[in-house]
């Protein structure tokens, strides 16, 4: 669940702000992120030694963000999982929408039309982002979009 529409003036601070919630649906991506966030502080701090000599300070603003964001990232772990009928409805609407961007291709192929991602997800009524995120509508997409571009040009006729 994400916290409801708001002007902020802190600029990408959610995770430490008193008003971000999130559940373990997100838990993937949000490990994904601690993971991305510690390899980061650990190249910055090599980087820092190599140019300054010395380690970056506890004091050091950069570092200090860093680390807080580790922190309210590592609290995905004291999520409860989703209950037994939310992941079933989550997983019921993802193979719908995999159905759909299914038929979607079939059809597009079926009259002719270019198949594309963002033709796909219009047709299919999903994202762009739900169809890149999954590697075999990914690929089936892929392999459509290149049998048009491989496809041999009409010859003009000769007159």
């Amino acid at each position: 669940m994400l916290p409801p529409k708001q002007v902020c003036s802190t600029g990408n601070a959610c995770l430490t702000c008193d008003k971000f919630v999130t559940d373990a649906s997100h838990r993937a991506e949000l490990e994904h992120r601690l993971a991305q966030t510690e390899a980061l502080i650990t190249c910055r701090q090599a980087q820092f030694v190599a140019h300054h000599g010395e380690p970056m300070g506890e004091d050091n603003v950069w570092l200090a963000g860093r680390l807080t964001e580790t922190r309210a990232l590592r609290m995905v772990d004291h999520m409860s999982p989703l209950p037994k009928h939310l992941q079933q409805a989550t997983r019921s609407r993802t193979e719908n929408a995999e159905r759909r961007a299914r038929a979607a291709v079939a059809q597009l192929a079926k009259v002719g039309q270019p198949i594309s991602f963002a033709a796909v997800a219009r047709q299919a009524g999903v994202s762009t982002d739900f169809l890149y995120k999954r590697p075999d509508l990914r690929t089936l997409i892929e392999r459509h979009r290149s049998k048009l571009t491989q496809a041999p040009a009409a010859s003009p006729l000769a007159g």
